[in-house]
């Protein structure tokens, strides 16, 4: 599925661009480098070090000379090793004249510098770096070229980018980063039981036929034991299928796991695992969709963003 950039397609093309790089950045020359580059560019803004070790810059200028000048920053003078970068585009004007360098921005205090999408920028690319640094294919130059863009090296086997650019995709980082756009109400979009008691009525949804949560069990049949069938059981707060199983039951024993027991045992062994859980009913997918791959649930995911302007 190929999946739109947040920025390319809700925001106009940008003329002033915030721009944050992260890596062996500072003490290479980046920040003078990167002044004699939008200086040639006829450029305007700033570029300085940040107290957690990455450096941060404005530029504006013509849309064609700003993204020369980012793209050239994903790899910096010869002494630098850039990680990532990252762009957002700005309403703001940059209220200098020329390209300037400031004197280093924010308090060494728990690592919490900057405004709140900061922070959490900084978070989600320390433990994106730490995941990705599992993957062998990270250290390939194709997999460094994936990082600079915010992509996990798993991606290189996902995204066809002999026919498509990786701007047309939304970056692992950009997709950490929506967690901002719901706010407060996040948690009901993560909760997959109180995702079904708010929409069950309007999106078609695999029932839930049970729950476990510590030593509370919530089952809606009277004899507290589900009919026959096909099932998964699910963390209730768990995404990107960790921590799921099937689970098929004959009306006396289950079978899970390569495990077969009684019903009682099942009950027994999903409240051991320490994690609410629920049991659905599995889905029964399309046979087309099926025959893409019949060992699992094939799923197209759509990422809906508001536009707050519009």
């Amino acid at each position: 599925m190929i999946a739109a950039s947040f920025f390319e397609s809700f925001q106009p093309q940008p003329e002033i661009v915030k721009v944050r790089v992260s890596g062996k950045v500072q003490g290479v020359g980046y920040r003078r480098w990167l002044h004699k580059k939008a200086t040639a560019k006829g450029l305007t803004g700033w570029v300085r070090n940040v107290v957690d070790g990455s450096v941060e810059a404005i530029l504006a200028g013509p849309a064609e000379a700003v993204e020369e000048v980012v793209n050239s920053m994903k790899t910096g003078p010869s002494r630098a090793s850039v990680d990532f970068v990252r762009v957002r585009p700005i309403r703001a004007t940059t209220n200098v004249s020329g390209f300037r360098i400031r004197k280093t921005f924010g308090v060494a205090s728990n690592g919490a510098v900057g405004s709140k999408a900061e922070k959490l920028f900084s978070q989600v690319h320390q433990q994106l770096l730490t995941k990705n640094s599992n993957n062998p294919l990270s250290i390939t130059p194709e997999g460094e070229r994936y990082w600079r863009d915010g992509f996990l090296a798993d991606k290189i086997r996902l995204y066809d980018t002999s026919r498509y650019s990786l701007s047309c995709y939304l970056s692992d980082i950009q997709r950490e980063m929506t967690r901002l756009i719901n706010g407060h109400a996040r948690w009901l979009i993560n909760d997959k039981l109180a995702f079904e008691l708010a929409f069950g009525n309007v999106v078609s949804i695999p029932n839930t036929v049970l729950s476990v949560e510590a030593s509370c069990v919530s089952c809606p049949y009277e004899s507290g034991v589900i009919p026959p069938g096909e099932f998964f059981a699910k963390p209730i707060t768990s995404g990107g299928g960790t921590g799921v199983f099937p689970v098929s039951f004959d009306g006396r024993h289950v079978t899970f796991g390569g495990r077969r027991a009684p019903w009682a045992d099942f009950i027994d062994y999903l409240k051991s695992l320490g994690k609410r859980y629920l049991l659905c009913r599995k889905a029964e997918q399309h046979h087309k969709l099926a025959g893409i791959y019949p060992a699992s649930t094939n799923t197209v995911r759509v990422l809906m963003l508001r536009q707050p302007q519009t």
